[in-house]
């Protein structure tokens, strides 16, 4: 159906949007999902991970162009997808692999499609992201192989959180909290540093060095909008301990800054073409 356009997708997504979640393993993409299985549940939640992806990826399609050999316009080809998309997790949703679902729903929660449907948007999304990675245990596990995506898919999760919280002004998720003291290292990302399938080693670690950081900010915002949440919620009162607890922010923002342009001033010159998400991940996340 997507013809030639599935590659240019597949290239589309992994230069934007997987530098902000890499919740896919780059290097055992190809092998893990052309590979055969008589399990109906796995080949199921295989296609709805990649109808998430494409589905994703399709943002950064021009908008004047038609694509594919049925001639596809951008938003044709993201309801159709959409449509689709909804079609696999309803019918995976009780009897799917729970890391594909939870895969699925972070990323829907990054494409927001507002066809009027409330139930779809990225926080509804998010939420059964949340409700299916504890489903498959993923806040306990480590990632014990090269190509266990586990603590990574996790901490996506919580990353998305406490961004849209912080944007919307809304209370984050409980599991979002930075007391569950899950962080992640260069070693969760496995082979895909040095082997990446659709980027050159240099340009995936400076983004897997980005996207790092982004955890730490996310740690820091989550504990600024837990103070604010309180602060809404009736207890709003400015004495000499909510000055300090400000006082610390700063500081802690401050700290996070310095080593954001001491990471930015070294040799991380991309190689990627077509890669404004992750020009936006290096240059925006310093607001």
């Amino acid at each position: 159906m997507l013809g030639p356009l599935l590659d240019d997708l597949l290239r589309l997504y992994f230069q934007n949007i997987h530098a902000y979640y890499p919740v896919i393993d780059e290097f055992d993409f190809e092998q893990s999902f052309s590979g055969f299985s008589d399990d109906g549940n796995l080949r199921q939640s295989r296609a709805l991970v990649l109808t998430s992806m494409l589905l994703c990826a399709s943002m950064y399609l021009n908008t004047n162009k038609s694509y594919g050999y049925g001639q596809w316009t951008q938003k044709k080809l993201q309801i159709a997808v959409f449509a689709a998309t909804k079609d696999l997790y309803n019918a995976a949703s009780e009897t799917g692999n729970q890391t594909a679902l939870t895969q699925a729903c972070m990323l829907l929660s990054y494409w927001s499609p507002c066809y009027q449907e409330q139930a779809h948007i990225n926080s509804a999304w998010l939420a059964r992201a949340f409700v299916h990675a504890e489903a498959a245990g993923l806040r306990e596990m480590t990632s014990e192989t090269l190509t266990d995506r586990s603590r990574l898919i996790w901490c996506c999760c919580l990353v998305r959180d406490r961004i849209i919280s912080y944007s919307s002004r809304r209370a984050l998720n409980p599991m979002s909290s930075c007391t569950n003291g899950v962080r992640v290292s260069r070693e969760d990302f496995g082979l895909e540093i040095c082997m990446p399938r659709y980027s050159d080693p240099d340009s995936r670690n400076g983004l897997v060095d980005a996207f790092l950081l982004l955890c730490r900010l996310s740690e820091i915002l989550a504990d600024i909008n837990e103070f604010e949440q309180k602060q809404r919620d009736g207890e709003r009162k400015v004495g000499r301990k909510e000055v300090l607890r400000v006082s610390q922010f700063d500081i802690r923002l401050r700290e996070w800054k310095r080593g954001f342009q001491i990471w930015k001033a070294g040799p991380k010159n991309s190689t990627i073409q077509d890669s404004r998400g992750s020009y936006y991940l290096r240059c925006v996340v310093s607001e």
